[in-house]
């Protein structure tokens, strides 16, 4: 037993901190990574590529979606446009209007009876008159 306890007391000797060797910068220590290390670098690189595709892809397609809205609203703005002028169009065709015009401004009036003519026969048509032509 005192034959174990000496070799106890001589194997727990005080620890000595063994000499620090000043540490090298080299260019080997930015490649000299463990795999697993590598594969994560690898892969936030990767991470960061695609994040910035995703980034330009959403730019361009909030630019087009732009452009389309604006050109829609062009299209609303001509297609009102097309309606006025359709109208106003409609107001100058009217017989009415162009009855009016002959009779205030050019003096016309409508005849009592209409003549029609074919090549063979001329014949008269009794026609009762009206106050106004309707649409």
């Amino acid at each position: 037993m005192l034959v174990r306890k000496a070799t106890y007391w001589e194997q727990s000797a005080p620890y000595v901190e063994p000499a620090r060797k000043e540490k090298v910068k080299s260019p080997d220590f930015i490649l000299d990574v463990t795999p697993n290390m590598r594969e994560c670098v690898v892969t936030l690189i990767f991470g960061v590529i695609l994040g910035m595709i995703c980034l330009i892809i959403t730019g361009v397609t909030e630019n087009v979606r732009k452009e389309t809205v604006q050109i829609q609203e062009k299209i609303v703005f001509e297609n009102r446009t097309n309606y006025e002028y359709n109208l106003e169009l409609a107001e100058l065709k009217s017989p009415t209007r162009i009855q009016k015009i002959a009779q205030e401004k050019l003096g016309m009036v409508l005849p009592d009876n209409f003549v029609y003519t074919t090549k063979n026969t001329v014949e008269e048509r009794k026609v009762t008159t009206k106050k106004d032509i309707r649409e």
